[in-house]
Parts: C-alpha cells; sequence; structure tokens
C-alpha cells in the first residue's frame, strides 16, 4: 500500500501551456513585455487541431474537484519562483530566516509583522514559511503589484495528442468570474462538470476599470455546446 495521502490528490503530467498574449521584443535594446492577444497563443500539438490562432478550444476537465484545476489564489513570484500565496485572508510567505533573526538574540523579532519580514531570494540559504494576514488593500507587494490574483487553469483536450492536462494562467477578474461561474451553472444543471465536453472562448468584453477610458479586452468564458432540452 502507498503512503497514507499520497494519491489522495493523483496528479496528470502538464503537456504544456497556452497563453493569452505573447512576448514583443522592441527594437533598441529595450526590455520585452508581454501583450495580449484576441486569440489562445498555443504550442504546435494544439495548434494542428484548432489552427495557428484558435479562439475556441473544446475541452474537459479531469475531476469533481475545481481547487484541483480552477485555483485562485492571490500570488507573489521572486528569484525562488512563488513565494507568496494567499486567499485575501491569510497567506503563506517564503521567508528568508536568516535575514529575519536578530543576530544578537538570535530570535525572530516579534514586535514586527510577518508580513514584513525579508521574502526569500534566489541566494537564500535557510528558508521557511510563515502565515501571514492577507488584506489586498493594504499589503505593500500587492499595492506595489508584485502580487496578484491568478487563476491556473488546468483542463484536458481530448482531441490533441498525449494524455494529461493542459494550463491557462489568468489574472483578469473578468475572465475568472467567467469560468467559475460556467462551472457553477454546469453543475447544476448537470449534476457534475468532470469528463463533459465543454467550451474554453477567449471573447471580446467592453469594460471600463476605475481611472481609465472604457475599452475592449478579451476573457475567458466557459460554456457547454448543448442545448438545454438535450440535458435532461
Amino acid at each position: 500500500m502507498p503512503i497514507k495521502g499520497l494519491m489522495d490528490r493523483p496528479r496528470l503530467p502538464r503537456l504544456g501551456k497556452i497563453h493569452l498574449g505573447e512576448k514583443v521584443e522592441p527594437a533598441g535594446g529595450k526590455p520585452s513585455y508581454p501583450r495580449a492577444t484576441p486569440w489562445f497563443v498555443c504550442p504546435p500539438a494544439v495548434q494542428a487541431v484548432f489552427g495557428p490562432q484558435p479562439t475556441v478550444l473544446r475541452i474537459a476537465f479531469a475531476t469533481e474537484e475545481p481547487d484541483q484545476w480552477a485555483s485562485v489564489f492571490y500570488r507573489a513570484y521572486g528569484g525562488r519562483g512563488l513565494v507568496c500565496r494567499g486567499d485575501g485572508e491569510k497567506a503563506s510567505r517564503l521567508v528568508d530566516m536568516e535575514k529575519a533573526v536578530d543576530p544578537q538574540t538570535g530570535a525572530l523579532p516579534q514586535e514586527l509583522h510577518p508580513r514584513l519580514w525579508p521574502t526569500a531570494s534566489r541566494e537564500s540559504a535557510n528558508t521557511a514559511y510563515q502565515e501571514i494576514e492577507c488584506p489586498p488593500d493594504t499589503c505593500p507587494e500587492y499595492l506595489q503589484k508584485r502580487c496578484r490574483p491568478v487563476m491556473n487553469l488546468q483542463f484536458l483536450l481530448p482531441e490533441v495528442e498525449g494524455l494529461g492536462i493542459w494550463q491557462i494562467d489568468t489574472s483578469s477578474w473578468n475572465s475568472m468570474r467567467n469560468v467559475l461561474s460556467g462551472i457553477e451553472m454546469i453543475r447544476t444543471l448537470v449534476g457534475r462538470v468532470s469528463l463533459i465536453p465543454l467550451t474554453l472562448s477567449l471573447i471580446p468584453q467592453e469594460v471600463q476599470p476605475e481611472g481609465v477610458p472604457k475599452h475592449t479586452v478579451h476573457v475567458l468564458q466557459l460554456t457547454a455546446p448543448y442545448k438545454l432540452a438535450e440535458l435532461f
């Protein structure tokens, strides 16, 4: 028998990532930057099925647990990758313990909130996760845009070669709401969401964030390609 709990959350291999934009390399040695596209930026295996610039993917989810394949957290990244992950109330932050410890007493600075302890870097030799509060409105990492909400959406592409999952990452509130709302609607109507052929689309949507003129962005939408009568 395996170690208890080892196979409670079995993992399918990740075959690749699908992006919602592309990297732009400006002239003159300027740093590259990401630019959103109105289509999915796909690896060759996916393009072979859906074309070079698809706006619709035919997908399915592997299990009934959305937290396994539609994980939504505030995430901050650094030299060691993911260094902080929170849900808006509590977060787990990777701290450089050597820098946090008082060199004279050898104790952690109890008068300083763990949220202000130094984050682990690539060079940190002694690190540990510390539970901290996670209020986005007052978190310096979030306010300085070093942290943002991210959904890791993982799904099967039944028509694409290979047995495993594909992943799309998005920090769009509209995309996250659309996907989670689609999941709930499908589960309500069908009673389950796993291994049902679904449609993931990239659609235009007009938005007007505070302080920004109204403009059109492209967001994710999850739908079931059926007539309502076919579900009963």
